[in-house]
Protein backbone atom coordinates (compact mmCIF):
# COMPACT_ATOMS: atom_id res chain seq x y z
CA UNK A 1 0.00 0.00 0.00
CA UNK A 2 1.40 3.50 -0.66
CA UNK A 3 1.98 6.07 1.76
CA UNK A 4 -0.22 8.90 1.51
CA UNK A 5 0.02 11.99 0.49
CA UNK A 6 0.26 14.69 2.76
CA UNK A 7 -1.61 16.90 0.37
CA UNK A 8 -5.13 14.75 0.87
CA UNK A 9 -5.36 15.74 4.26
CA UNK A 10 -7.29 19.25 5.01
CA UNK A 11 -4.84 20.28 7.62
CA UNK A 12 -2.07 19.28 6.63
CA UNK A 13 -3.03 20.87 3.22
CA UNK A 14 -3.94 24.29 4.93
CA UNK A 15 -0.61 24.44 6.38
CA UNK A 16 1.55 23.77 3.25
CA UNK A 17 -0.52 26.33 1.39
CA UNK A 18 -0.45 28.89 3.76
CA UNK A 19 3.41 28.39 4.11
CA UNK A 20 3.60 28.78 0.23
CA UNK A 21 1.22 32.15 0.46
CA UNK A 22 3.42 33.77 3.15
CA UNK A 23 6.58 32.93 1.27
CA UNK A 24 5.14 34.42 -2.15
CA UNK A 25 3.88 37.47 -0.18
CA UNK A 26 7.05 37.98 1.75
CA UNK A 27 8.94 37.92 -1.52
CA UNK A 28 6.32 40.59 -3.36
CA UNK A 29 5.47 38.18 -5.76
CA UNK A 30 1.82 38.66 -6.98
CA UNK A 31 -0.76 36.20 -7.57
CA UNK A 32 -0.83 36.59 -11.14
CA UNK A 33 2.70 36.48 -11.84
CA UNK A 34 3.16 32.88 -9.86
CA UNK A 35 0.19 31.72 -11.24
CA UNK A 36 1.52 32.70 -14.83
CA UNK A 37 5.11 31.38 -14.05
CA UNK A 38 3.36 27.88 -13.27
CA UNK A 39 0.85 27.94 -16.04
CA UNK A 40 -2.42 27.77 -13.95
CA UNK A 41 -5.05 30.02 -13.89
CA UNK A 42 -5.41 33.23 -10.23
CA UNK A 43 -7.96 31.96 -8.95
CA UNK A 44 -6.89 28.40 -8.99
CA UNK A 45 -3.56 29.45 -7.35
CA UNK A 46 -5.70 31.23 -4.70
CA UNK A 47 -7.92 28.41 -3.62
CA UNK A 48 -4.95 26.27 -3.05
CA UNK A 49 -3.14 29.11 -0.99
CA UNK A 50 -5.93 29.03 0.62
CA UNK A 51 -5.96 25.39 1.08
CA UNK A 52 -9.54 25.19 -0.61
CA UNK A 53 -8.03 23.06 -3.36
CA UNK A 54 -5.29 20.38 -3.22
CA UNK A 55 -1.76 21.43 -4.28
CA UNK A 56 -0.77 19.15 -6.83
CA UNK A 57 2.06 17.05 -5.49
CA UNK A 58 3.62 17.49 -9.59
CA UNK A 59 3.21 21.41 -9.15
CA UNK A 60 5.22 21.99 -5.64
CA UNK A 61 8.85 21.74 -7.67
CA UNK A 62 8.50 24.49 -9.36
CA UNK A 63 6.39 26.42 -7.34
CA UNK A 64 9.24 26.14 -4.94
CA UNK A 65 11.55 27.10 -7.78
CA UNK A 66 9.75 30.49 -8.90
CA UNK A 67 9.54 31.32 -4.93
CA UNK A 68 13.75 30.43 -4.68
CA UNK A 69 13.09 27.95 -1.60
CA UNK A 70 13.37 24.23 -0.93
CA UNK A 71 10.60 21.72 -0.81
CA UNK A 72 11.94 20.86 2.71
CA UNK A 73 11.72 24.59 4.22
CA UNK A 74 8.04 24.48 3.28
CA UNK A 75 7.38 21.13 5.24
CA UNK A 76 9.09 22.34 8.08
CA UNK A 77 6.30 23.90 10.02
CA UNK A 78 7.11 26.18 12.88
CA UNK A 79 5.25 26.68 15.84
CA UNK A 80 3.66 30.11 17.16
CA UNK A 81 6.76 30.67 19.08
CA UNK A 82 9.31 30.03 16.63
CA UNK A 83 7.81 32.26 14.10
CA UNK A 84 7.38 35.11 16.41
CA UNK A 85 10.75 34.84 17.40
CA UNK A 86 11.65 34.77 13.55
CA UNK A 87 9.58 37.82 12.74
CA UNK A 88 11.08 39.32 15.65
CA UNK A 89 15.15 38.93 14.28
CA UNK A 90 14.09 39.88 11.03
CA UNK A 91 12.71 42.99 12.12
CA UNK A 92 15.69 44.21 14.53
CA UNK A 93 17.84 43.05 11.13
CA UNK A 94 15.82 45.92 9.63
CA UNK A 95 16.61 47.95 12.33
CA UNK A 96 20.21 47.37 12.62
CA UNK A 97 20.34 48.21 8.77
CA UNK A 98 18.12 51.33 8.92
CA UNK A 99 20.64 52.28 11.83
CA UNK A 100 23.79 51.75 10.13
CA UNK A 101 22.91 54.03 7.55
CA UNK A 102 22.61 57.17 9.74
CA UNK A 103 25.22 59.74 10.17
CA UNK A 104 27.18 59.30 13.79
CA UNK A 105 25.17 62.42 14.84
CA UNK A 106 21.38 60.62 13.94
CA UNK A 107 22.59 57.94 15.92
CA UNK A 108 23.54 59.54 18.97
CA UNK A 109 20.22 61.20 18.59
CA UNK A 110 18.36 57.74 18.22
CA UNK A 111 20.14 56.31 20.88
CA UNK A 112 18.92 59.35 23.56
CA UNK A 113 15.56 58.93 22.59
CA UNK A 114 15.72 55.24 22.80
CA UNK A 115 17.51 55.37 26.29
CA UNK A 116 14.21 58.08 26.72
CA UNK A 117 11.30 55.87 25.60
CA UNK A 118 12.84 52.89 27.98
CA UNK A 119 13.00 55.07 30.96
CA UNK A 120 9.87 56.41 30.50
CA UNK A 121 8.24 52.46 30.00
CA UNK A 122 10.31 51.47 33.27
CA UNK A 123 8.61 54.38 35.36
CA UNK A 124 5.14 53.46 34.40
CA UNK A 125 5.96 49.50 34.91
Amino acid sequence: MSNPSPFNYPAQRAIIAGKLREIRISKGIETRNLSAKLNIRSDTLSQIELGKQRLPSELLPAWCEVLEVSIDSVFQIEKPKQREERKRRKECESYVETFSKLSPEYRDLVLKHLKMVADIDRSKG
